[in-house]
């Protein structure tokens, strides 16, 4: 057999020579997937608790219930709750207020058989007795909402009035 040529040296390798490092990433990448799927379950909360929030609240209105609140308001889910009840609310009352506003206009507008002459006074009057009624039963945290739409509903009526008498007026 024929001998194969080899380097020999008589020095050994030194430290000198770092060998290269490879990070383990499976832990950052495991960070990310953690971190994206709370991002997803929270949203998924928000709307889950918004929406059961407006349907309770929607429920408790048909049946004469005033306000509902949340049970623990301090959860993401718990908060959305009492978002879209506070939400639901809102929206009923305000079907309450401009149907109940409407009421009391067709009877001092002018139009009505029983009150064929516009009646600004009588209007007031009943305006405020529903503002007060409205107003008593609002949560303390709505009523700036509730308040400003009633005031909003009252004005456009009560200048529609206005505008009736000064029709009938001129008349």
């Amino acid at each position: 057999m024929a001998k194969i040529p080899t380097y020999e040296n008589r020095r050994s390798p030194t430290g000198r020579f770092t060998r290269p490092r490879v990070d383990n990433t499976s832990i950052r990448n495991a960070q990310k997937i953690v971190a994206f799927a709370n991002d997803v379950l929270d949203e998924k909360a928000k709307n889950e608790g918004y929406e059961a929030g407006i349907e309770a609240q929607n429920n408790a209105l048909k049946e004469g219930l005033t306000y509902i609140e949340a049970e623990n308001q301090y959860t993401i889910a718990g908060s959305n709750f009492q978002k879209g009840a506070n939400a639901a609310y809102i929206a009923g009352t305000q079907k309450k207020i401009k149907d109940d506003i409407y009421k009391i206009r067709t009877q001092y507008d002018g139009s009505s058989i029983e009150n064929p002459i516009p009646n600004l006074d009588g209007f007031n009057a009943e305006a405020n007795q529903l503002r007060d009624d409205i107003m008593a039963n609002v949560p303390s945290q709505l009523q700036p909402d509730i308040a400003q739409y009633l005031d909003n509903q009252l004005q456009a009526n009560f200048q529609y009035i206005n505008s009736e008498k000064l029709k009938y007026d001129k008349e």
